[in-house]
């Protein structure tokens, strides 16, 4: 029955009147985000006029971590579907922790060569500060 349109109800005394389905509603952007089950933001937030799909997926969660998940979603005034999007949203934009761990140890000798302070050196000199403010 998708994408076909169906008769008002009460029809306005219109014979034939019909409003569209969802499905239209989806190609012209004419859904809100929220419980539609179909999406008009563009990946940045925005509706911009262009509309996209979305994919229905069942994971499972322990009853634990999803009163968790329900709760925050509640707090922050969105839907359980938005909140675990962000996250992966947020996880899959994560640097790779060893491309950070490279970035670092280049960083490191850079410093090493041009005589800067070091993260060894930075903590060393911590480490003397909080035992010199042991001592007092």
């Amino acid at each position: 029955m998708r994408g076909r349109r169906r008769p008002v109800r009460g029809g306005g005394g219109v014979p034939g009147l019909t409003s569209p389905t969802l499905a239209d509603k989806c190609r012209t952007g004419q859904t809100s985000r929220r419980g539609s089950g179909f999406s008009s933001a563009l990946p940045n937030g925005s509706t911009g006029g262009n509309t996209r799909y979305v994919a229905k997926v069942m994971v499972s969660f322990p009853d634990d971590l999803l009163a968790k998940v329900d709760r925050t979603a509640r707090l922050r005034g969105t839907t359980r579907s938005g909140l675990l999007a962000d996250a992966v949203r947020r996880e899959l934009e994560r640097r790779d922790p060893e491309a950070m761990r490279a970035a670092v140890q280049e960083l490191e000798a850079l410093a090493a060569r041009y005589g800067w302070p070091t993260s060894a050196d930075i903590e060393a000199e911590k480490k003397e500060r909080d035992e010199r403010d042991m001592r007092r």
